[in-house]
């Protein structure tokens, strides 16, 4: 037997019992070419007994030699957006093995094909998966942003029961595919059941075989991820309405499109410089601009720190579509330099402001916040306002504070100028995360999993685990059993900047129980009595782009008594603020170690094995709300 697709434990489960008794395979054969997958298989087979008949190979010469005889190929998914690139992975593997190459035998490869399934839903805007069409913000024409609206096919990952949403009409087949299949598309009428604006289509995955229906990566699965894709469009819909949906699968790329049946095709605005699947930039900067209680603080801030200083020069940092140093333009601000990075937001921000009659006044910098001279700032004078939401998640993780620093060393900047948002604090509270369907972030308990795996060896790629990783945790089972506090304040507006500092927290139980991670979040004073809330707990948490940080413990803390004192030490280092025990040291670890951990952890400890315990969530993010 011969497994291929996801990084999953399927080859365990495959040579543990595939079916029944009598049909468990002599060997199982699995091409993984990532050597550090490859290493914890290994290592996993051995815990289980399973390595006399299971064989990791990296090399496709070495996978041809020992799968020579195999008769039997299986595969599998993650995540139903992984749709496309699994089936490469598949044929691929029968090109590899003259066995399968030619055959038509369907009993020799599980599945033999797949059902896409798909829901019109009505998405929040203000999601940081989504990317919609902008018009008007904040009085300010953003449409020319579309430029950067997603490719077509381009897909987020959702847990689609946890996070908010409407459904436009019931789940229904968009597409059959079979194993083999290159490209193909398919066209089907569905019927509108609820009244709302279907922006965003769902879909998942469905193995043909009613046998194998575990595999399915819809809803009810507990380690997979639905795909979200949003429409070009927009559609009013109205029950009874019908809606054509096409499907299409071709090039790597699997593409959902709607349409209001015999309606005319709408003429966008502005024409998208993505290309098929891509995306130009992240979704949350569509989700933060349909952020209205953010812009509306942003503008009341602006306003108030203008109206103090009037007539003063702006500099606005990270500025995406430039909307901040318009609003700093129209208060009465003379001038703004926004400066950004990327070479595609840089050129439609220059278009968004000369759209809106502010070229005069506002200019755009393409270059690195930290690589800006006096000689970039009109007339070569320092600004006496600075703005910026170069925030993320942890606060710190877009190296605001550095950013804000240079600006300061460099003098582009007068001493006393106004800093919006000008100081924020931190709070922490510690968490116990529950056994749910759901995947979380947490360590893997010791021990088998229904009686099948033991998977505690995957805690080892995550000893070392101090980044930050971003949750909504409204979207998590968990017991708070510590009360919030204050685990830093920041002065934005105080010289010379506290960049780097550390010091001993203390969190009071609330509850007994098992302390796995510490949860933060922050209010941000931006000026002239203008806040923002990434507490959970805020009534529009749940469709806020903002989310809250997490950071595992390296070693979770058993509380016994409520009342009981659990005191850490957190660090700031300028990138963000972490969280260890008392007198442990706190190491950051690089972004690629991360993204490897998560690889190796989430690929293997999330597979589908029926498991109700925690594991990983996401990825960490140079910047995510």
């Amino acid at each position: 037997m011969i497994h291929a697709g996801a990084a999953s434990v399927a080859p365990l489960e495959a040579a543990l019992s595939f079916g029944s008794e009598s049909s468990r395979p002599a060997v199982v054969v699995s091409l993984q070419k990532d050597k550090g997958m490859q290493s914890f298989m290994k290592r996993a087979a051995r815990d289980n007994n399973l390595h006399g008949v299971t064989r990791f190979v990296a090399e496709e010469g070495d996978f041809q030699q020992i799968a020579a005889g195999a008769d039997h190929l299986i595969w599998d998914l993650s995540d139903a957006s992984d749709l496309p690139q699994v089936l490469s992975e598949v044929a691929r593997a029968k090109k590899l093995l003259p066995a399968f190459k030619d055959s038509t035998t369907p009993s020799m490869v599980s599945p033999a094909g797949v059902v896409v399934q798909a829901m019109l839903v009505q998405w929040p805007l203000s999601s940081a998966s989504i990317a919609v069409t902008l018009g008007k913000v904040e009085g300010f024409d953003l449409s020319r942003f579309n430029a950067l609206l997603p490719g077509e096919g381009a897909t987020e990952n959702v847990h689609l029961e946890t996070q908010p949403h409407t459904r436009i009409s019931e789940p229904f087949d968009a597409m059959r595919v079979s194993v083999g299949a290159s490209s193909q598309d398919h066209t089907v009428d569905i019927s509108v059941t609820t009244a709302g604006v279907a922006n965003a289509i769902v879909f998942w995955t469905l193995p043909e075989e009613a046998s194998l229906a575990g595999l399915s990566t819809g809803p009810g699965c507990a380690s997979c991820r639905q795909g979200l894709q949003v429409l070009r469009q927009s559609i009013d819909a109205k029950p009874g309405q019908l809606i054509s949906v096409t499907a299409s699968l071709g090039d790597g790329i699997l593409a959902l499109t709607a349409a209001v049946k015999d309606a005319k095709k709408p003429r966008m605005q502005a024409k998208r410089i993505a290309a098929r699947g891509q995306h130009v930039v992240p979704s949350w900067h569509f989700g933060m601009l349909n952020d209205h209680p953010r812009n509306t603080a942003y503008r009341k801030a602006i306003e108030y720190a203008v109206e103090q200083k009037p007539g003063s020069r702006v500099l606005d940092l990270g500025c995406g579509s430039g909307l901040l140093s318009m609003m700093a333009v129209r208060a009465g601000a003379t001038t703004s330099v926004c400066c950004e990075l990327e070479p595609p937001i840089a050129t439609t921000a220059t278009r968004i402001v000369e759209q809106n009659g502010l070229k005069a006044s506002v200019t755009v910098k393409n270059k690195d916040c930290t690589a800006l001279e006096m000689s970039d700032l009109p007339a070569a004078t320092p600004a006496r306002i600075l703005v910026s939401e170069m925030i993320d998640t942890g606060l710190l993780g877009d190296e605001w504070l550095t950013l804000l620093n240079t600006a300061r060393q460099k003098e582009l900047i007068t001493p006393d100028a106004s800093v919006v948002p000008r100081a924020a604090t931190v709070y922490a509270a510690g968490v116990e995360l529950l056994p749910q369907a759901r995947p979380v972030f947490a360590h893997h308990p010791a021990g088998a999993v229904k009686d099948s795996l033991d998977l505690s060896y995957f805690n080892l790629a995550g000893a070392n685990m101090t980044a930050i990783a971003d949750v909504r945790l409204h979207e998590i089972a968990h017991k708070r059993l510590t009360t919030p506090e204050n685990a830093f304040d920041f002065d934005f507006e105080k010289v010379p900047l506290d960049m780097n500092r550390e010091h001993q927290v203390t969190l009071k139980a609330s509850a007994t129980g098992t302390v796995h991670a510490i949860a933060f979040w922050f209010t941000m004073d931006l000026g002239g009595g203008a806040q923002i809330n990434t507490s959970p707990d805020t009534e529009d948490g749940p469709e806020s782009h903002w989310k809250q940080a997490m950071q595992l413990l390296q070693q979770p803390v058993t509380v016994r008594t409520v009342g009981q004192e659990l005191t850490f030490m957190v660090s700031c280092t300028g990138v963000g603020v972490y969280v260890g025990l008392l007198s442990k040291a706190i190491h950051r670890v690089d972004k690629w170690v991360i993204v490897g951990w998560y690889e190796v952890y989430a690929g293997l400890v999330c597979a589908r094995v029926g498991m109700k315990l925690p594991c990983v969530v996401s990825r960490v993010c140079l910047r995510s709300h």
